[in-house]
């Protein structure tokens, strides 16, 4: 049993880790690998971890059957569109740190986590709807890709974005069209490295 500042953890307690759990018979010894959870279901101590100042993650599953072609896709922009009442922030009752949504980024699911490239295209911090672009640096068709989600890091108040690595040279123009259209010049931005950005309301663009 592990003594922590709440009471005890143990095995009684704890959630055994699928598929990582060790068993050795060393000099009569079995060790079992376990992480615990906190009450809201962010996972701590387990292996894995990304950075301990994210304190909250969620696991995505990408279907491996929605991906087209026969071969790996490379450095993909997968668009992440959900709405979790977790994800407000907490002004709102939910576990997002930051009223931007700067402290949610995505990582990939291996041992030593890599944070991948994202956009925010909008977060609504009262309803904890994201549509936020990130990339994958390999999809394969038929295979099942899983990621993390992690938030509620308190310590962020900039941009965790990195536009230019989601979409790098290969793209000439990447335009949401989420603006408003009012004519202002160069209003529709460019998220790709190029800067052609546009304008709205029948005006000719500077773009």
């Amino acid at each position: 049993d592990i003594l922590v500042n709440a009471g005890t953890i143990g095995p009684a307690n704890a959630v055994l880790i699928p598929g990582t759990t060790l068993i050795r018979n060393v000099f009569g010894l079995t060790e079992s690998h376990y992480r615990w959870r906190n009450d809201d279901g962010g996972e701590t101590g387990s292996e894995g971890w990304y950075n301990v100042n994210w304190p909250l993650r969620k696991q995505l599953t990408l279907d491996g059957s929605l991906v087209s072609g026969s071969s790996p896709l490379t450095d993909f922009p997968i668009l992440v569109s959900y709405t979790d009442a977790e994800l407000r922030h907490t002004t709102s009752g939910g576990k997002t740190a930051n009223i931007n949504g700067y402290d949610i980024i995505f990582t990939d699911s291996g041992g030593t986590p890599i944070k991948l490239d994202h956009e925010i295209q909008r977060y609504n911090p009262a309803t904890g709807e994201i549509i936020m672009w990130v990339r994958m640096p390999t999809l394969t068709p038929g295979a099942d890709t899983n990621i993390y989600i992690y938030y509620g890091n308190p310590a962020i108040s900039i941009s965790q974005e990195n536009k230019s690595g989601l979409w790098n040279t290969g793209y000439e123009a990447v335009l949401h069209l989420q603006e408003s259209g009012g004519g202002v010049n160069d209003e529709f931005k460019d998220s790709a490295v190029n800067g052609h950005h546009g304008t709205g309301g029948g005006i000719a663009g500077g773009g």
